[in-house]
């Protein structure tokens, strides 16, 4: 019997400095001054979830992260994570455990994906 995993991420507006400022220019049809603006509201946006995050984490032991290249997961104790999802601050992402390790990509090839 598969087991559902859940995960929380942080989705931080920022991916990657040039990339980001390359598509504020794109979208503001190379209008210079507001590809700037644009680029400063989204670090805005992540520099006001960073400070709600540390707030928690400052008042919540038990607050672990993961962070790696371009994600930020969090870990920490049910009640506080269901609260930093109602409030929008954390995505939940759900997948299955069932991972048979003796196939190539991890799939069972006897698994039709029907639980009975």
């Amino acid at each position: 019997m598969s087991k559902i995993i859940r995960t929380y991420r942080l989705p931080l507006p920022v991916f990657k400095q040039g990339d980001d400022l390359a598509y504020k220019i794109k979208v503001n049809n190379g209008n210079l001054a507001e590809a700037f603006r644009d680029q400063a509201d989204a670090y805005q946006d992540a520099s006001e979830i960073c400070r709600k995050l540390a707030g928690v984490c400052a008042e919540t032991p038990g607050m672990d992260v993961i962070a790696d290249c371009h994600m930020v997961q969090i870990d920490g104790p049910p009640e506080t994570l269901a609260v930093l999802a109602k409030d929008g601050f954390v995505e939940i992402e759900e997948f299955d455990d069932d991972w048979d390790e003796d196939s190539e990509d991890g799939l069972d090839p006897d698994d039709d994906g029907l639980d009975v």
